[in-house]
């Protein structure tokens, strides 16, 4: 039987469609545009369950509901009849994919997880759980899935990436450093370690060391897939926005986040984030700039992937001008989502929040996104984006003149150490 890149069996697969698996798992972990060819070998290969699964899940990353929906349909359906004669490893993994594409991302998880726990080397397989966990977060389970991993993976510059990042959404940022240092000591050119560092960095205020390190490795990010070369552009962006270095991040900004793949969900996502929080620290943002989201927002603004999403994309429609179309798109997710529990309790309020905000309703704002900050990590996204509700909060405070409420949420959220130079302007300057 054929065997995959880490010596697992291959069902379905011929010689040419072997390699050209391999070829993919090799270029998923390395952020490569090359790993979109398995969408081509899915095609060419509809006996494969794990071509077809891993195209599956290719789509699901796109975080686009109804495309989702649409493109894994026909992917999942050929896994399944090709199923009788899969290993239970694949079947597993395939089950674990169809549950992710229909946003069970519960059932998604704990399928990983058991195809994880009995199979460590299934690489791939840990990559996708490591996304289901960004979009429903659980940072301690998260961790105890990379370290019930790593013994099979130690020597995997990209194993030790993911597993320095998930150290870091647990707050163990010296050993986040420490991980991601090794993995870089094997091969410099991991962009997910990179990321991990970045947010290790930004996370603990060491904002001058995380600026070194990340103009060292950013070149090596232009030979990877946009989601990545653009996600790490922002956080660079966010390290020089951090000491108010305003004119280099906006180079970042209008260089290499946005613009680039103006249908990407990725790049919406970072847009947001960063203008939002230039808004946040007095910065003025062009209308043109908002103008830009605008068409994006209106279509995913009532989506229902995950929360976290709707808090940007409500808030950008807004910052457009449409407020309209936000309250629209918050009533049509409320009348889906209201009796969905967890995460989307939350998530509700947070988006009535930031619409009120964003609105310049600083006391209605503040009023519903206080209760639920305690678990806004729930709603998606990680640390370091969600961290933006929490800064949406103080900024909430300062504008309803409450700057002593203001002072003491920042304090808490510095946990002790000295704020940067943007977040000591968050809270004191009014939106512009």
């Amino acid at each position: 039987m054929s065997v995959d890149w880490r010596g697992l069996p291959l069902s379905g697969a011929d010689a040419a469609t072997t390699a050209a698996i391999v070829r993919f798992q090799e270029n998923f972990q390395a952020f490569r545009d090359e790993a979109a060819a398995i969408l081509d070998v899915a095609e060419a290969a509809p006996g494969c369950v794990t071509a077809q699964t891993y195209a599956a899940a290719m789509h699901c990353y796109s975080q686009a509901e109804a495309d989702i929906r649409r493109d894994t349909a026909p992917l999942i359906e050929r896994a399944r009849a090709a199923a009788a004669g899969a290993s239970e490893r694949e079947r597993l993994v395939l089950a674990a994919v169809e549950a992710w594409a229909n946003a069970d991302f519960a059932a998604a998880a704990a399928r990983f997880e058991a195809a994880a726990t009995r199979w460590p080397e299934d690489i791939t397989a840990v990559k996708f759980a490591e996304f289901v966990f960004f979009e429903a977060p659980d940072f301690p389970r998260h961790l105890a899935l990379m370290e019930a991993v790593a013994a099979a993976n130690a020597d995997l510059p990209c194993f030790l990436a993911m597993r320095a990042f998930a150290h870091e959404l647990n707050g163990d940022v010296e050993a986040a450093i420490e991980i991601a240092d090794r993995a870089l000591a094997a091969e410099p050119d991991t962009p997910w370690a990179h990321h991990a560092l970045a947010h290790a960095y930004l996370n603990s205020g060491r904002i001058a060391e995380g600026l070194v390190v990340l103009d060292r490795h950013a070149a090596s990010w232009d030979h990877h897939a946009q989601g990545v070369r653009g996600h790490n552009a922002w956080h660079l962006a966010l390290l020089h926005l951090a000491v108010m270095d305003v004119e280099a991040a906006m180079a970042l900004y209008r260089t290499k986040v946005a613009g680039i793949a103006p249908d990407s969900v990725f790049e919406h996502t970072d847009a947001v984030g960063f203008l939002w929080r230039l808004e946040l620290a007095g910065i003025p943002v062009e209308p043109a700039a908002w103008a830009a989201l605008a068409g994006p927002a209106r279509r995913r603004a009532g989506e229902a992937v995950m929360p976290f999403l709707n808090t940007l994309y409500l808030h950008a429609l807004v910052r457009a001008g449409d407020t309209a179309a936000a309250k629209a798109a918050l009533a049509a997710l409320e009348a889906r989502k209201r009796d969905a529990g967890e995460p989307w309790t939350t998530g509700l309020a947070a988006c009535r929040a930031v619409v009120a905000l964003a609105a310049g309703d600083a006391a209605r704002g503040v009023a519903a996104l206080e209760p639920v900050l305690p678990t806004i990590g729930c709603i998606g996204g990680s640390d370091a984006q969600n961290d933006i509700l929490v800064l949406a909060h103080i900024g909430g405070l300062a504008d309803a003149g409450r700057s002593a409420a203001a002072a003491a949420a920042m304090a808490r959220r510095l946990a002790g150490r000295a704020p940067t130079p943007f977040e000591a302007a968050v809270g004191t300057r009014r939106r512009a």
